[in-house]
């Protein structure tokens, strides 16, 4: 295949074949009300369906995976902004379901997953978090399975992610389906960008991540750039999606942060010590670095950049369409050539 294992060439082609009306349809149904297990369920329902139709439209073979937690603590996702103290949850029992896809023909004994978030909090309808990260996917796996060879990419689109991660805490376990994963990218809040001044707050970002800071700040803090939060055994990853974004007709700029930490229990208990960095496991890429699978997230900063984050005003009016579009570009360009480069195993 032509730019098999370089995504620049890639994400030319895919950039082209991308559709704009397609993601602005996908987030519209997505996020017509709040969809949640728990608190709006037909909505939810509805939404997973709509999924479901749209990976198996493009051609990939999808099944849903109920899972079941017990004793599992999370967080309520009522939405707001209360300080984390007030949402933490234990919850005795919940259930869900993800739905995982792969393209028909030979099973690889290697692979990338795409992962994306489904629910949203209840008092929102989500059109940035997440229906953004569900429609590049779906436009992704348009892409993908254009191509004229399978390539090493799975797909998940999981729950309850609000509620602490359960859903994918559930996948990074599921050692069939997860068993040859070799990196994964997890897109969350993507759609919002602003090329006003002083539209990108860093917070406790700029403290740990002094170059991104400095980058930030030397573009007036203009919201123009997404960034890709990974750790060392996630770099190839990271940097393949900075080579797609700059290979764009109109680049799109890709900023790095790395987490210092290993993978797995080493992770798990540096975290323990520095509760900070608590902040950079957000998503659902987290309970993948702590099974020791490399994974990077992939967002426009979510609350640091979108005024309506968990509110009622996260709207698809609010997002940028054109941008939403080509970062899918980028992110299929990547993810298809990921498993002919370097994937570093994780830490050891």
């Amino acid at each position: 295949m032509p730019g098999q294992g370089d995504p620049t060439e890639l994400a030319a082609r895919f950039e082209l074949a991308a559709e704009v009306d397609r993601v602005i349809a996908d987030v519209a149904w997505l996020s017509e009300s709040p969809r949640g297990r728990g608190h709006h369920p037909e909505a939810m329902e509805r939404a997973e369906k709509y999924v479901y139709a749209r990976l198996s439209e493009a051609g990939w073979n999808v099944r849903a995976a109920p899972f079941e937690q017990r004793w599992a603590l999370g967080v309520s996702d009522a939405g707001g902004r209360p300080p984390l103290w007030r949402r933490i949850r234990l919850f005795r029992r919940v259930q869900g379901v993800n739905l995982l896809a792969e393209l028909p023909g030979r099973a690889p004994d290697r692979c990338v997953l795409l992962v994306a978030h489904l629910d949203s909090v209840a008092c929102s309808p989500g059109a940035d978090d997440n229906a953004s990260g569900v429609a590049a996917l779906l436009e992704c796996a348009r892409l993908l399975a254009g191509l004229p060879e399978p390539p090493a990419v799975k797909l998940a689109v999981v729950d309850l992610e609000e509620l602490g991660k359960l859903g994918s805490r559930a996948l990074a376990k599921d050692a069939e389906f997860t068993g040859n994963v070799d990196a994964v990218i997890c897109l969350e809040s993507v759609g919002i960008f602003s090329e006003e001044p002083h539209t990108q707050r860093l917070g406790g970002l700029g403290l740990i991540f002094r170059d991104l800071a400095r980058r930030v700040s030397a573009n007036q803090h203009r919201g123009d750039f997404a960034l890709v939060i990974h750790r060392r055994s996630s770099t190839a990853v990271a940097q393949a999606m900075v080579a797609a974004g700059a290979a764009l007709r109109v680049p799109l700029p890709v900023l790095l942060a790395r987490d210092p930490r290993s993978d797995g229990w080493r992770g798990l208990l540096a975290t323990v010590f520095v509760p900070l960095l608590a902040n950079f496991d957000r998503s659902d890429h987290a309970p993948f670095w702590n099974r020791g699978i490399p994974a990077v997230m992939l967002t426009t900063t979510a609350p640091f950049r979108n005024r309506h984050y968990h509110l009622e005003g996260d709207r698809p009016e609010e997002l940028d369409y054109p941008r939403l579009t080509a970062l899918a570009a980028m992110v299929s360009a990547a993810a298809a050539t990921m498993i002919t480069r370097a994937v570093p195993a994780a830490d050891q």
